[in-house]
């Protein structure tokens, strides 16, 4: 069942009346997930959503050498589920971990989908979560392409202030696009 914090929270994001979120909540249960297990792995069908209610995930891929590379951290109320693949109906191809033990709430994505579909308030919601991703995905893309290490560094501490010391430094430093070493000196400075 969603809880006031999560309707309140991407309440901002679209007038969803109470009604609604009384019809979509029962479709919501929670899980726990111990730390390093899977919400998802590549090739599995995204067959759940989820809002992180407490804990903390990384979205990332491996590439062909098996390097792992971070796209993204999630957190508390943070949305679980690889958006562009439930668009494209194909699937995953990114890995969704558990860093520390967490708590979720989970819902059939496909009946998720079903149950707002046509609706207008969520049709604006669901516009509002694509425009956050796109904007998260933008901003990123700049700063790889912009900003020096150290200025992605400091953003990282800035963004994830709350939570960057839950997070092994090699993930940090597969999320900045950096050597665990390079960290360590950026660390220091």
């Amino acid at each position: 069942m969603l809880t006031p914090l999560i309707t309140d929270h991407y309440g901002s994001l679209a007038p969803i009346p109470a009604d609604e979120w009384e019809r979509v909540g029962p479709l919501f249960n929670r899980k726990s997930f111990k730390k390093n297990e899977f919400f998802l792995r590549v090739d599995e069908a995204p067959l759940y959503l989820g809002v992180v209610q407490s804990g903390l995930f990384r979205f990332y891929y491996i590439d062909e050498d098996g390097k792992e590379w971070v796209k993204s951290f999630e957190t508390n109320l943070g949305l679980l589920a690889p958006y562009a693949e439930i668009l494209q109906d194909r699937p995953s191809r990114t890995f969704i971990q558990a860093l520390t033990d967490s708590e979720v709430l989970v819902a059939p994505q496909k009946e998720f989908m079903a149950a707002v579909n046509g609706r207008l308030c969520w049709e604006m919601f669901l516009r509002r979560v694509a425009e956050r991703f796109y904007l998260k995905k933008e901003n990123r893309e700049y700063e790889f392409l912009k900003l020096s290490a150290k200025e992605r560094w400091l953003n990282f501490l800035e963004d994830f202030k709350n939570i960057h010391q839950e997070i092994p430094d090699y993930h940090i430093a597969s999320y900045l696009g950096i050597t665990p070493q390079s960290l360590s000196r950026l660390r220091k400075t």
